[in-house]
């Protein structure tokens, strides 16, 4: 990552980050690539993800997200709060904390994310367990015949 030097003392530190060089790490819909976030000192952080299959269906209590479709699929779509949209390239979709989101078919995103970024803060409707939860279950069920998977946020 390059800090940038501010015009004054008092200034912020730009950061810039080449997300290409970021490790990509699993999650619940494919690889997801993250800059910036809590440690980074910012307000969002930035995910270039790449869907590979269809999410589990879920919502932030804190986060506010924006979606950027870069590249998508025939026919993939997104679902927010049960109804389904088709994807468009460059699409910006705004999703607000408590919509019920994932995306369907594979695609390629650029994820803002408001507060930075926190695995804790992905819950599910059907047992309202979140990812923390979800992984502590996932390390005590019988996983002989799964693929290893390692939830995070989209």
């Amino acid at each position: 990552m390059t800090k940038l030097q501010p015009d004054s003392p008092s200034a912020a530190m730009p950061q810039m980050i080449s997300l290409s060089e970021i490790e990509a790490v699993a999650c619940p819909c494919g690889w997801a690539q993250r800059a910036f976030g809590h440690d980074a000192g910012t307000s969002v952080s930035v995910h270039y993800t790449q869907i590979t299959k269809a999410a589990r269906t879920h919502y932030h209590r804190e986060h506010h997200e924006i979606y950027v479709v870069l590249d998508h699929a025939a026919h993939a779509t997104i679902e927010l709060n049960g109804q389904s949209y088709p994807l468009t390239k460059l699409l910006a979709i705004s999703i607000p904390p408590l919509v019920r989101h994932r995306i369907v078919g594979e695609a390629t995103i650029i994820n803002i994310v408001s507060p930075p970024f926190d695995p804790a803060d992905e819950w599910f409707d059907s047992s309202d367990l979140n990812c923390d939860e979800m992984n502590a279950d996932m390390n005590t069920a019988d996983t002989s015949s799964a693929l290893p998977m390692e939830i995070h946020h989209v």
